[in-house]
């Protein structure tokens, strides 16, 4: 409840801190894609939108976690209770998560505009419309918690939540079978504080709306169901946690080191680890974009070795290849639904002739026989003796966002140069945080955190020379890689110092021993020349000695 009424109180000040000491984030436009996946195009939508010119794709289903008639009680000035109609459109609600974002959670009304709240991992957001544009921009801002003058919770309120609540789970266990079937729903009361309402514009139907889109992102404390006392809704004393990556079934935080994460790109995506101490798994860490990959032929964008025959392969198959460029340059100077750099107001845009290689995704299939696919909407054009094939816009949008009739970004789109939103840019102005030659001493590559993830044998943060370390970064979550290192240290110093010790102990016996043996080897030499000595001086016959036979 304290984090719901947190939220509540940060979500609510847009105007206060757009007016006066806020800070906005970016100007975006949202763009509707429509995907593939979905029958119902009214229960789940897609939006693309840009957070500090990088683009976050929205998956979003209808949802709604209040009824229709839910009740709206109001103060005016002389404290008279009364009730306001609570007439909202419902239907506008959606939930959903943001691809490629671990943990994520987006809450948002999409009628007249967007308008609610994402969460990241550790970051949070606002959006709204930007009232004044006619080009259905919108403002994007952090959620922070800066304003400590604004209460959570008066206190003449606090007794409230104290008191004993009447309510009894009237359910027989004969019901309980037949509840798992059925919608469960929780009764709830929120108080908005007179100081918190003027913080929110001092407007009910406003405040109301905030409110409702903050209800959907109050999180569950139980993934496991032996961690949670379901009488109160909370995690039971003896829990540590009750969900997450790094939570086990058994309420405990996993061991430091487990891993949470794993890469899915063996060169530019890092496995992350639980740190010991937290239920959740670190940020997701890869490799700064623009770090070359496939030996130096490709590039690394958000933790993945951008290639158009990868791309290709995903859409049509093992065998398809990335085209040549006289079939992009064919492809995308069409300017349809299959040849074209984006589109604007519902029209496709020309490409400029440097940005060919960077708009529709053109491929070959080099077997005689045609391809197999999902794809219905697609074009073959033959191009300087190539079958070149491409498909037409929003036809293979996936479940990780993306539309993949476009090339990717940070796909190769000439010398020193990648893709991005459809333009070929060059990599050194994009824009990079580390240099890896000078912060990494060449030991290592820098991830998306701007720190050093080192090579094994190197020890972070900056990939200094050390036995046994296994590499990796400060952001992968493993805090327990330096420890096991110097531990390593102690023991092979402790090995060496016994060494040293046995040496000197048994080096004065290998001495004694080898002095003895000396000594006896010499007093066998002696002995044995004073027996051929004697034994020459009995076989000596004298000169007058006859010998008669």
């Amino acid at each position: 409840m304290f984090l719901l009424f947190a939220l509540l109180s940060e979500f609510g000040g847009l105007h206060a801190c757009l007016d006066s000491e806020g800070i906005l984030l970016h100007i975006t436009v949202p763009w509707k894609i429509r995907s593939n996946e979905s029958e119902d195009s009214e229960k789940q939508v897609i939006y693309i939108i840009t957070i500090d010119e990088k683009p976050y794709t929205l998956h979003l289903r209808k949802h709604s976690f209040l009824s229709q008639n839910f009740l709206v009680y109001t103060y005016n000035e002389t404290g008279f209770l009364h009730l306001e109609s609570s007439y909202f459109k419902m239907h506008c609600h959606y939930q959903g998560y943001i691809a490629d974002i671990p943990n994520s959670l987006t809450t948002l009304s999409i009628c007249s505009g967007l308008r609610g709240f994402l969460q990241f991992e550790n970051i949070s957001y606002g959006i709204e419309p930007l009232e004044s544009s006619a080009r259905f921009e919108h403002i994007i801002y952090q959620v922070k918690n800066e304003n400590p003058n604004i209460p959570l919770l008066a206190e003449n309120y606090r007794n409230i939540w104290q008191k004993d609540q009447p309510y009894k789970d009237n359910l027989s266990s004969q019901e309980t079978n037949l509840s798992k079937l059925l919608p469960q729903y929780l009764e709830i009361h929120i108080i908005v504080e007179k100081a918190l309402y003027d913080y929110m514009g001092s407007e009910m139907m406003a405040v109301t709306q905030k409110i409702i889109q903050i209800i959907g992102l109050v999180n569950t404390e139980c993934q496991f169901k032996k961690c949670c006392d379901f009488n109160t809704c909370k995690l039971k004393d003896s829990a540590r946690c009750g969900s997450g990556l790094c939570c086990t079934s058994n309420c405990e935080i996993s061991v430091a080191g487990t891993p949470c994460r794993k890469s899915i790109d063996q060169e530019c995506d890092f496995t992350e680890y639980c740190n010991g101490t937290s239920n959740n798994c670190v940020p997701d860490t890869y490799a700064s974009n623009g770090m070359l990959c496939r030996l130096g032929t490709a590039y690394c964008y958000n933790g993945r070795c951008q290639t158009t025959d990868n791309q290709c392969a995903q859409i049509f198959g093992e065998g398809a290849q990335g085209a040549p460029f006289a079939c992009f340059k064919g492809i995308n100077s069409r300017i349809d639904k299959f040849g074209n750099c984006g589109f604007k107001n519902s029209q496709p845009l020309p490409c400029d002739q440097k940005d060919v290689l960077c708009g529709k995704l053109a491929c070959v299939w080099p077997q005689k026989n045609t391809y197999k696919s999902d794809i219905q909407s697609a074009v073959y054009s033959y191009i300087q003796g190539h079958v070149c094939i491409s498909i037409t816009t929003g036809s293979s949008v996936r479940s990780d966002g993306r539309d993949y009739a476009y090339v990717a970004d940070g796909t190769v789109c000439g010398t020193q140069m990648y893709c991005i939103n459809k333009t070929c840019k060059e990599v050194h102005l994009v824009g990079k945080k580390c240099n890896a030659a000078k912060k990494c001493r060449g030991n290592g590559i820098c991830n998306n955190l701007g720190n050093c993830h080192c090579f094994p044998g190197y020890r972070p943060p900056y990939c200094e020379f050390q036995i046994g370390s296994p590499g990796g970064s400060i952001d992968d979550g493993n805090v327990q890689k330096s420890d096991i290192i110097f531990i390593k240290e102690d023991y092979n110093a402790q090995q060496n110092n016994w060494l040293i010790l046995s040496f000197y102990i048994v080096l004065p016996f290998i001495i004694i021993f080898t002095i003895m043996i000396m000594k006896r080897n010499e007093m066998r030499k002696s002995c044995n020349r004073e027996n051929a000595e004697h034994e020459g001086n009995s076989a000596i016959v004298p000169e007058n000695y006859d010998v008669n036979y």
